[in-house]
């Protein structure tokens, strides 16, 4: 568990326009809804400089749309001429980088909120199919959970975990799915290298591929699995 938010304060510096040399302390705010997809970072910017601030400092609020790469709410400024200029100033100075950044506080954020919310007061969508037996991936319910690495023989691998949700069904099962990370990162979507179905009240566990001479032990990658991981 995280003790304190992730850093969700900076600054943003101007570099060109009537703007240019000014910098905007801002604090990054997103939506605490762990199971949101909302790709929406809020940049709150004050005008003033820390130590000028008056008790209630102004500001100007940015709505970031990280899916389009805009600023959404910067037609709504036209009324406040300061505020329309810095943002007419952060969207032409937004590129790549900054929209990459902006995305990196949005996981960490999302992810912060996702460890620190009540889960039993959330309210979680299932897919139609789960009255039907079908297995959920809890970072399908939860898109922004950490994911859950270990090493196993000197090599990086993740977990992907899938339960039976139908409150009917008195099925003790999960499915885990052990997929081995290459070392080279993006080369397609990962697959798992071996899944098995994992009896959680008797520990019984069972190869749902059918391999006969499989390169991994589903018992050495549950040890390796349950060691712990150093922080």
């Amino acid at each position: 568990m995280l003790s304190t938010t992730p850093s969700n304060q900076g600054e943003l510096l101007i570099q060109q326009g009537e703007l240019a040399g000014r910098r905007y302390p801002y604090e990054a705010i997103v939506c605490q809804n762990p199971t949101c997809r909302c790709e929406h970072v809020t940049l709150k910017c004050f005008l003033e400089t820390p130590a000028a601030r008056p008790p209630a400092p102004v500001s100007v609020c940015l709505e970031m749309d990280l899916e389009r790469r805009e600023i959404s709410n910067i037609e709504e400024r036209k009324g406040n001429p300061t505020a329309r200029a810095l943002a007419q100033a952060v969207a032409a100075e937004s590129g790549q980088e900054q929209w990459d950044q902006l995305r990196r506080i949005y996981w960490e954020l999302k992810q912060y909120w996702t460890e620190h919310s009540d889960l039993e007061q959330v309210e979680v969508s299932f897919p139609p199919d789960v009255l039907a037996g079908a297995m959920v991936g809890y970072y399908g319910v939860f898109p922004f959970a950490r994911r859950l690495e270990f090493t196993h023989e000197q090599e990086s691998w993740v977990l992907d975990d899938q339960y039976c949700c139908n409150p009917k069904c008195p099925c003790q099962e999960a499915v885990l799915s052990f997929i081995r990370l290459p070392e080279e990162a993006g080369r397609g979507p990962l697959q798992p290298t071996l899944s098995i179905s994992y009896r959680y009240r008797d520990g019984k566990v069972s190869r749902l591929e059918a391999e006969k001479n499989p390169r991994y032990s589903e018992q050495a990658l549950l040890e390796s699995l349950k060691k712990p991981v150093p922080t």
